[in-house]
């Protein structure tokens, strides 16, 4: 661990699970070493890395795949577009994809 740093005491995703201490560590490991960091959240090294290094699911993929149709629709619109009209917009295109309630909160956007 670099001096002079402390690892927060306060885990924001109690209760959540393995995959979001994993992203945690991911997100922070250039500013604490992994063994530190897996070690205050009670998760196994040797688990961390094959998560790390485990190959997306063919879900997540076609997941992805669609979160980048969703945005490219969406900032097309220059953010004017809801969930009913980007999910009309994916039709129009030919995409067969089930009613989106909310593609914004059914997938991290980051708009």
């Amino acid at each position: 661990m670099k001096k002079g740093r402390t690892i927060p005491l306060v885990s924001t995703f109690s209760g959540r699970g393995t995959t979001e201490a994993f992203r945690f560590v991911w997100k922070h490991r250039g500013q604490h070493e992994v063994k530190v960091l897996c070690r205050h959240l009670n998760i196994s090294r040797s688990g961390y890395y094959a998560w790390a290094n485990r190959k997306p699911s063919q879900r997540d993929a076609e997941n992805a795949d669609l979160l980048l149709k969703v945005r490219r629709v969406y900032n097309a619109s220059k953010g004017r577009y809801g969930s009913p009209r980007v999910y009309q917009a994916l039709r129009r295109e030919g995409l067969v994809v089930a009613a989106l309630i909310s593609p914004i909160s059914n997938f991290t956007v980051g708009l």
